[in-house]
């Protein structure tokens, strides 16, 4: 009876101590930052706990599991950590390496002064040549055993030398941590002789995700295949263990009012040399850098749309400090209408764009991307969404091309025509799809533009251009080429200006 008394005493005590100690319960983590949440065990009165030296205090948030209970005042204190116990330790694991080391070098030196002693003597000129050679035969077994014991003896002080370094490194590593953290003491008010689960959630700046994303284009399919990782990390300095994890797709505001409104003041431009003092002033009192301190079996993230943004629910994760875990977050088909984008003034090839009109709004943060072809990677860039539509571009094609060829070029005499100098071009473009399957083309030309109202401009094309874009300045043509085929288009561009004018862009 007693024993099974005992074994329910500390099975309960055991219990308590675990649930006192607080444990990431929960983190909702930003592309840079993220929001924590723990919770401990508390009781009415004070009570204390402790946040990271880099945390946010003013983003600390606080509730009570049991409406019993209020909270009265919450202040907080940096205090310094104390690694007392641990460093201890390794120094007196330090001290004992380095003697050994001090005996073994020793060692070697007393073989390196039998060394020398006994090559000098083997060394020096014998007056007789039978005492030389009866000294270096009994010189030359034990000058062998000690060469051998000076080997042994190098590799037993590199050996040393390693363990005392790895101490060293444990050192460096435990004082390199945090060396402050945020006391927070906390007033209850509740029912005496109970307690609650108390959670708590604050910002802590040093955590964060990196999306990476492959993008596959499909022009057969008219889709592109989309896929979505992430690796997570966090540098609390502890490891979270069986923590629900959400990833969100923007940084929270803990504003609570708006910025205040800044005057717009216009003002005459201060001359260069007031510039250059105010610049070098600015650079002085500037300061210097600062110094930056598995998901459950059969879990699919799970997508959840706030007002603002998108989060994603990894569901339970084991993420240790400093290890980064990459994660699969979504793979999904878009479906594409694919066009090749000439432009024949510049280039003679063309380059792949999917344009996308999707049904449901994207948010997805700025990443590194690989783009594929038909299954190989034609390249890297940085990929971003906001909104359902957007262009993507997957390099160039070499299969559908333009070229560019100039017909004719003529230039009048200065005064020839009623004091006029003239110019006319006229080009001839062909473009060609080589593939085995029809392809959608446009084509984008400049529109010339005159920069002075005694410059006159001509323009004749072959089709007419399905849009004439004046802000871009540019005539677009929409081409549908079958397989293995070509279509032209023909441009004319007649300038007539002043004789005495220098024109320039011709």
């Amino acid at each position: 009876m007693k024993g099974r008394i005992l074994c329910s005493a500390m099975f309960f005590f055991f219990l308590l101590t675990g649930i006192s100690q607080a444990k990431v319960e929960s983190a909702k983590i930003y592309p840079q930052g993220c929001n924590i949440q723990e919770s401990k065990i508390m009781e009415s009165g004070r009570n204390d706990f402790f946040l990271p030296g880099k945390a946010d205090p003013e983003t600390l948030s606080v509730s009570p599991a049991n409406n019993s209970f209020e909270i009265k005042k919450i202040s907080r204190k940096k205090i310094k950590k104390e690694y007392p116990e641990k460093i201890q330790k390794l120094r007196q694991k330090l001290d004992k390496l380095k003697l050994e080391n001090k005996r073994i070098q020793a060692r070697l030196k007393s073989k390196n002064k039998k060394i020398e002693f006994w090559e000098a003597q083997i060394n020096r000129k014998w007056d007789n040549a039978q005492d030389a050679l009866e000294i270096g035969k009994a010189f030359t077994k034990p000058l062998s055993n000690t060469y051998l014991e000076k080997i042994d003896i190098k590799r037993e002080i590199r050996e040393i030398e390693q363990k005392i370094e790895k101490v060293k490194e444990q050192i460096r590593e435990i004082t390199a941590k945090e060396r402050k953290k945020w006391k927070i003491t906390l007033h209850i008010s509740g029912p005496s002789q109970q307690k609650s689960k108390v959670d708590y959630s604050y910002y802590y700046p040093y955590a964060g995700y990196n999306s990476t994303y492959n993008l596959k284009a499909m022009p057969k399919e008219e889709k592109i295949s989309f896929t979505w990782n992430t690796e997570i990390w966090q540098k609390t300095g502890k490891s979270w263990n069986n923590t629900q994890i959400t990833l969100a797709t923007i940084k929270p505001s803990f504003e609570l009012t708006p910025p205040g409104l800044r005057p717009w003041i216009i003002k005459t431009r201060p001359s260069k040399k007031v510039r250059a003092d105010r610049a070098k002033m600015q650079a002085q009192m500037a300061p210097g850098p600062k110094k930056e301190l598995g998901r459950g079996a059969g879990e699919k993230p799970r997508k959840e749309r706030k007002s603002t943004y998108t989060q994603w629910h990894l569901g339970s994760l084991d993420l240790p400090s400093k290890s980064p875990q990459t994660t699969e977050l979504k793979t999904e088909n878009w479906p594409a209408e694919f066009r090749h984008l000439l432009r024949p003034k510049h280039f003679s090839k063309s380059f792949l764009m999917a344009k996308i009109d999707l049904q449901e709004a994207k948010q997805i943060p700025r990443g590194k991307a690989q783009f594929f072809l038909q299954g190989t990677l034609i390249g890297k860039d940085d990929f971003r969404m906001q909104g359902n539509k957007n262009s993507i571009f997957f390099g160039n094609d070499p299969l559908v091309k333009s070229e560019k060829d100039l017909i004719q070029k003529k230039e009048g005499e200065k005064g020839f025509i009623q004091g006029k100098q003239t110019h006319k071009w006229e080009w001839n473009t062909r473009i060609t799809n080589s593939h085995p399957y029809s392809v959608k083309v446009k084509v984008e030309e400049a529109i010339p533009q005159a920069r002075h109202e005694d410059i006159e401009l001509q323009t004749s094309l072959e089709p007419e251009p399905d849009e004439v874009n004046s802000k871009q300045h540019k005539y677009v043509w929409e081409l549908t080429l079958q397989k293995d085929s070509q279509k032209g288009i023909r441009m004319q561009v007649n300038v007539q200006a002043p004789e005495d004018m220098d024109l320039i862009g011709l």
